[in-house]
């Protein structure tokens, strides 16, 4: 896999080990379970979909979800130590959370319990390939559609390129 498709899953295997599917389910809904009675269960942690539309969204914030995409790079000024070109690059991912719920209703995280969870799980982290920790950029509202709200947290991952010239 490439580094963009690497750092990614690295990301969504962290929120997974620490806020749901893998861990600690500090991320939850509430469904019916056998019989209607209510069960609490993980929110999904995984990659944006690949062809989203509004019904997708509308499905996974009926559910709450964490989705994480790339968001785009930075690059620093190249430098030529002996033989090699080394550049440092700044990947910035979106963690983008998507609920029916702002706050936490029930046995259900609301969406701005998800925002601060994954955020406190993810800074400071040193996911495999990068040259440095997880720094938070930003968080903002993203969309509010048919009640389902949406926000994003960019965070920035520091990776660096050397290439032999």
């Amino acid at each position: 896999m490439g580094q963009i498709t690497d750092i990614e899953q690295a990301l969504i295997t962290r929120l997974q080990a620490e806020l749901g599917e893998d861990g600690p389910a500090l991320i939850t809904r509430s469904m019916a379970g056998p019989a209607g009675t209510p069960v609490t269960v993980p929110v999904p942690i995984k990659s944006y979909p690949s062809k989203p539309n509004d019904q997708a969204l509308k499905t996974l914030a009926s559910s709450g979800a964490v989705l994480v995409r790339y968001f785009g790079s930075k690059y620093g000024s190249p430098r030529y130590p002996e033989g090699l070109m080394v550049q440092d690059r700044a990947m910035l991912f979106e963690v983008h959370t998507v609920s029916e719920t702002l706050i936490p209703e029930a046995a259900s995280s609301g969406i701005y319990d998800m925002l601060d969870l994954a955020a406190l799980r993810l800074i400071g982290h040193q996911p495999d390939g990068a040259c440095g920790y997880i720094e938070l950029v930003q968080d903002d509202y993203v969309m509010e559609k048919g009640g389902a709200w949406e926000y994003g947290l960019i965070v920035s991952v520091p990776v660096q390129i050397t290439v032999s010239i």
